[in-house]
């Protein structure tokens, strides 16, 4: 029976640890994610941007892909993922294109005070 308890207590210190090795990408409730899961989707863009916090307005992300090149294929994947903490993130917006698109345009506005950081991933086909 002791032996039990400290298996138990071992494996949750382990589960700790691991949890904290492992850096989120995402805090869903600021996220977004508009995939077709059934294609095949192939990684073509992922970079983070980020926006200045503004005292008393809101911050903006005006992002557009592709950037400074043509994409020929259709856009499988479109995500955003907020960087910040719960509670501080933004509001992303498809503004134009989108998927099966072969451009899209995303509008990311924060909220009054804070600013923005965001991972910004694009799939396309194969």
């Amino acid at each position: 029976m002791m032996s039990f308890k400290i298996l138990l207590v071992l494996s949750g210190v382990l589960a700790i640890i691991s949890a904290k090795s492992v850096e989120k990408l995402t805090n869903n409730e600021f996220d977004l994610r508009l995939c077709d899961y059934k294609s095949s989707p192939r990684l073509v863009y992922q970079e983070t941007w980020t926006a200045a916090t503004h005292a008393y307005g809101v911050s903006e992300i005006d992002f557009y892909w592709p950037i400074n090149t043509i994409n020929t294929k259709n856009i499988t994947c479109i995500e955003a993922f907020n960087q910040f903490n719960m509670g501080d993130g933004g509001y992303p917006a498809i503004i134009s294109g989108g998927l099966y698109e072969k451009e899209v345009k995303i509008k990311i506005t924060s909220q009054p005070g804070k600013g923005l950081r965001y991972v910004m991933q694009i799939s396309t086909e194969e």
